[in-house]
């Protein structure tokens, strides 16, 4: 038998079930203090304070060792540049993994962050070691910076994560500013690999933003995973001391609380639905550019649609994403389309939908290449819904049996949740399209020419 691939290699590990140690005791009650908000709101940061964190910490403790200059053998491609001997780097790239808590993103970076396509140098004799170097992406994900919170050790435990969540995200936000800025001071743009689980969709689109007016190339990878399934996963990666639990981060480990994987559930929705509208395309006929979601302004008229929305004043007619464009106009989007022709000049150039085994349920491309565009929040959908395979069903059980021998108390409704899903072998059920093979390399690493 031959030897497996590297790409099937990385579908194997990613779809292999964690490891299996043993069961940690059952957690201590949390704090009962009925003060514990007016503790939390009296250590809040000021937007001054949390700015000299992120200065004075953060970026020289996460982030400056990135920003070294770049050999003098490497330069950027430029649309004002001249010809020169020098071969130009291709653009720099930012993946962001997309999927709610317990869903597997931790899992998954590892095999994206090893396909990240390497540096063109001009110099023959550049040695592989620095080629590698200037390959490795930068990881970037909101729970690394929880810890810089001034009150985070003394804050109980079951409240550090609430106390410093906030902070986090507006850091997140600065680190991306920061990296996506270096082309400005002469350094090397770094690639990046991020990592979010959409509670709030706004952050999310506003980082794909900022990454864009940067000029990265931008692709989404979305974990399409079921309520249940991925309920399970907080769970289990609890009791299991896994390092996915918070612990690599320094977090100890966190039980992550189920209003809380509801917000991230139902936001990624929400998000993917935002981003089916994130993809510029032109005009087949004289080329010029409009934005997926129709309103020709890049987004700009759907983030006030958002504000209006958050605010209670936005109307029933507005289109939160593509989707709606079915229901507002009669067939627009049939219209918009057939006269469309799609180039690699948007906000987000490739979409994947993929389930936990590393299987592809849609595939949406800028250049036209992959599946029809504005679809990645259906495919979401439908693949919540996807009965779990005999084995998938199998590793979910044996968690469930370790959950209930542990003590669990929620043990019952993620169960129920999971049988709910069944098996699809039911008559009448819901016919389900075949899921594809992901080829990883080229999701990340192709077209970037």
């Amino acid at each position: 038998m031959a030897d497996p691939t590297p790409d099937e290699a990385a579908q194997a590990s990613l779809s292999q079930p964690a490891p299996r140690p043993a069961p940690l005791p059952p957690p201590l009650e949390s704090s009962k203090n009925p003060e514990i908000s007016t503790l939390l709101s009296s250590w809040r940061l000021t937007p001054q304070a949390s700015d000299e964190i992120f200065t004075s910490l953060i970026l020289p403790n996460e982030l400056s060792r990135y920003f070294s200059p770049t050999p003098h053998n490497i330069t950027y491609s430029s649309s004002s540049s001249s010809s020169s001997s020098s071969a130009s780097r291709r653009a720099p790239l930012a993946v962001i993994i997309l999927g709610q808590t317990g869903s597997g993103k931790t899992r998954l970076a590892p095999i994206l962050s090893s396909h990240f396509p390497p540096i063109r140098s001009s110099s023959s004799s550049s040695s592989s070691s620095s080629t590698e170097d200037n390959n490795q992406p930068i990881h970037l994900i909101a729970d690394v910076y929880k810890t810089y919170h001034p009150h985070f050790l003394a804050c109980p435990e079951p409240h550090r994560s609430r106390l410093a969540s906030d902070d986090a995200r507006r850091w997140l936000k600065l680190a991306c500013i920061a990296v996506a800025q270096q082309e400005n001071q002469q350094h090397g743009r770094k690639d990046v690999l991020l990592e979010s689980a959409c509670r709030r969709p706004e952050d999310f689109i506003e980082l794909i933003e900022i990454f864009r007016e940067g000029g990265y190339r931008v692709r989404v990878a979305v974990l399409a995973v079921g309520r249940g399934v991925s309920r399970l996963g907080c769970l289990v990666r609890y009791w299991r001391n896994l390092p996915e639990a918070g612990a690599k981060w320094g977090l100890g480990v966190r039980k992550t609380p189920a209003g809380v994987h509801s917000e991230s559930y139902e936001g990624l929705s929400r998000g993917v639905g935002r981003l089916d509208g994130m993809v510029v395309v032109a005009a087949a006929a004289d080329g010029v550019g409009v934005s997926g979601n129709h309103d020709g302004t890049g987004g700009e008229q759907e983030r006030k649609k958002e504000e209006e929305r958050e605010k209670g004043i936005g109307g029933n007619d507005d289109i939160d994403d593509i989707d709606d464009i079915d229901n507002d106009g009669g067939g627009r989007r049939a219209g918009i389309r057939e006269n469309l022709r799609v180039k690699t000049k948007g906000m987000v150039d490739r979409v994947a939908v993929i389930r936990r085994g590393g299987e592809a349920a849609y595939l949406g491309y800028a250049d036209g290449s992959g599946d029809e565009l504005g679809r990645a929040r259906e495919a979401l959908e439908r693949e919540r819904r996807r009965p779990l395979s005999e084995t998938e069903l199998e590793a979910a059980r044996e968690d469930l049996e370790m959950l209930r021998r542990a003590g669990e108390g929620e043990v019952d409704e993620v169960e129920a949740m999971i049988n709910a899903l069944g098996t699809g072998e039911k008559e009448g059920e819901e016919e389900w399209p075949e899921l594809r093979k992901w080829d990883i390399a080229d999701f990340v690493g192709g077209g970037l020419e």
